[in-house]
């Protein structure tokens, strides 16, 4: 069991660490077919709706409050296709913000 909560905690570490690369943000996400995609973005939407006081709306960039809509529409069922273009920069974008 510590073997596997090892790898799982190294999985993890290397995920977030890709989240501050463009380039492999833009392949993660150019993986997702149109359900893998909404799928990412139900989960997303959830954790920021969980979490909102971390998205505190006042403090926001404008960028970030159309990609948040975006990607709560692309949730609810809307196309992904234009969003997949930003995404991956954005993410880029606000791991270099956290560090």
């Amino acid at each position: 069991m510590d073997r596997l909560m090892g790898f799982m905690m190294a999985l993890a570490s290397q995920t977030n660490d890709d989240a501050g690369d463009p380039e492999t943000m833009l392949r993660a996400f150019a993986a997702l077919d149109p359900d893998g995609l909404k799928d990412w973005a139900e989960g997303f939407d959830d954790l920021v709706n969980a979490t909102r006081r971390s998205w505190p709306s006042k403090l926001l960039a404008g960028d970030d409050k159309r990609i948040l809509r975006d990607i709560e529409r692309i949730a609810k069922g809307a196309d992904g296709a234009t969003l997949r273009v930003t995404l991956p920069s954005w993410v880029a974008q606000r791991y270099t913000m956290r560090r």
